[in-house]
């Protein structure tokens, strides 16, 4: 994806998720919302896939 369209949805999320109606609504379903840009979200999105690959290794872990 072009990284000005990746920008624009990016802000286009922070707003959205900076309203109190929005943050409510998470809240009401135990989230927390926290807006990070696109390359904090791709290190997360890593770090987590390392993480899980990890446990499922360590367990045998088999989808049915």
């Amino acid at each position: 994806m072009p990284p000005e369209i990746i920008s624009k949805l990016a802000a286009a999320l922070a707003v959205v998720l900076s309203r109190a109606d929005v943050k409510a609504k998470f809240a009401g379903a135990g989230a927390k919302v926290r807006s990070a840009g696109p390359n904090e979200f791709a290190a997360f999105v890593k770090a987590d896939s390392e993480r899980w690959a990890i446990l499922i290794k360590e367990r045998k872990l088999q989808l049915a």
